[in-house]
């Protein structure tokens, strides 16, 4: 399970992400997750920044990523 808030949402340009796991530690402090839109031609094309969380579950998340949003 996830919570988390959007402390900044700038359209067509960032979304900025304030999020955390449940099982997280809570002196962990929530990690940062940064949407960048660009716009690339007649198309677009967006970075994603995720920094924050912890090492042991760095690997969990960037599987997730992959699996859950990047993998059709």
């Amino acid at each position: 399970m996830l919570r988390g808030r959007n402390p900044v949402i700038a359209p067509n340009r960032m979304i900025v992400q304030s999020w955390r796991a449940k099982p997280w530690k809570k002196s962990h402090p929530d990690s940062i997750l940064i949407l960048l839109f660009h716009k690339a031609g007649r198309s677009g094309q967006f970075e994603l920044i995720h920094v924050g969380m912890p090492d042991y579950d760095y690997l969990p998340i960037k599987t997730g990523w992959t699996k859950y949003y990047w993998t059709p």
